[in-house]
């Protein structure tokens, strides 16, 4: 498909917009122009979202480091999942924690099912937010606050 000079800048301008958002978040652009012209002709009807992109991306990167296919690009149910969750004011880094807290699912042999975009970016985002991946481990500055509290409350 040949551009005329308009289309052309706008692809040019497009294509600078994604490469500044991807180095502001210190990110190399996966692909170069011609590419990024390809894609164009693929996601035609598609907006170009670097944040939605990046986590799709480590959404697929995590699924893949346990032998699962991953999820594509431009499937239009996982990028309306992912921008609804940002209207509600959540940022990229939110995305990667609940995708890293609930990466133990892929593991288990009955929970793998649910590691989806539709689970985890749905109603229960925000619990499982807030979930820790490891225990919080007791300190000797967690005991001797038990044993001042302790003794604070005896009656002697």
């Amino acid at each position: 498909m040949m551009y005329n000079e308009r289309q052309l800048k706008e692809i040019a301008t497009k294509y600078a917009m994604f490469c500044v958002s991807m180095k502001d978040k210190g990110i190399e652009s996966p692909f170069d122009f011609e590419d990024f012209i390809d894609k164009q002709k693929e996601y035609s009807k598609m907006k170009i979202e670097p944040k939605v992109d990046e986590i799709i991306n480590f959404l697929n990167s995590t699924t893949q480091a346990y032998g699962k296919r991953g999820f594509q690009l431009k499937g239009k149910k996982i990028r309306s999942l992912v921008r609804t969750k940002m209207n509600e004011g959540f940022d990229t880094h939110d995305f990667f924690d609940v995708i890293k807290v609930k990466s133990c699912w892929l593991v288990d042999k009955d929970m793998h099912k649910y590691y989806r975009p539709s689970t985890l970016f749905g109603n229960k985002f925000e619990d499982y937010l807030n979930e820790n991946v490891k225990p919080i481990e007791v300190t000797k500055e967690n005991k001797l606050t038990d044993a001042i509290r302790l003794a604070a409350s005896d009656n002697y």
